[in-house]
Parts: structure tokens; sequence; C-alpha cells
């Protein structure tokens, strides 16, 4: 639950304001991307799907889009490219993180791993 906690805390405070109540990350969740996805939004998914089970042993399969709980990744080309701007959204079961563009979606799910490293081991 710490954890948890800490992910929240971490998404609210670094990477934007989280427009939910509570939300639980749990085994049937998916991480989710959009079909035909970058090579990069891949790659995020992996590195996400990968940190997750090393560290929360979560063990979440990688599914295209679709319905259900899950963490989506996508690329939002709407949103200001300053290198900053990111939306995150949780709801409905639902953590979607946006970004606008492939590449820097992957270095910012790099981010969060590394500042959730730092929760989890203090």
């Amino acid at each position: 639950m710490r954890t948890l906690f800490s992910i929240l805390f971490f998404l609210f405070a670094f990477l934007g304001t989280i427009k939910a109540n509570d939300i639980t990350i749990a085994e049937d969740w998916k991480i989710h991307v959009e079909p035909n996805a970058h090579q990069e939004v891949t790659n995020a998914a992996r590195d996400l799907q990968n940190f997750l089970c090393d560290r929360l042993g979560l063990e979440l399969n990688i599914v295209e889009m679709a319905t259900g709980p899950g963490i989506y990744l996508s690329v939002n080309e709407k949103i200001k490219n300053d290198g900053f701007s990111m939306n995150v959204n949780a709801y409905r079961q639902r953590l979607v993180i946006e970004y606008p563009s492939p590449r820097a979606l992957y270095q910012r799910i790099l981010v969060l791993e590394d500042h959730l490293l730092l929760e989890i081991f203090t």
C-alpha cells in the first residue's frame, strides 16, 4: 500500500494533476498501447512492464488499446511540446499517460521509474 501511495504522490507532484479518488494497480491490469504504436511507445511499455514485474511483483500484459483497467500509454500531439507538459489522468481504474511525441513518452517513463525506485527504497 505504501508503494501505491508513493506512485500516486509522485504522479501528482511530478507529472501533473491526477483527477481521481484512489486507484489500485492490480494483477488484472494491462499496459495498453495504441494499435500500430511507434517503436518508442512499445519500448516504453516493455520497459514499464519489466520495471513493475521486477520491482513491484506486478505482472502486467501489454495489449493494443482495449477496454478495462490498465495503464494507457499514448502519444497526443495536441499537448504543448515544451519538454515538460504531460497529461496524466486516473479514472475508472485507468491511468492514462500522454506525451506529445513517442520518444518523449519513453523518456518520461524512464524518469518515472527512477523516481519510483527512490520512493520504494526510502
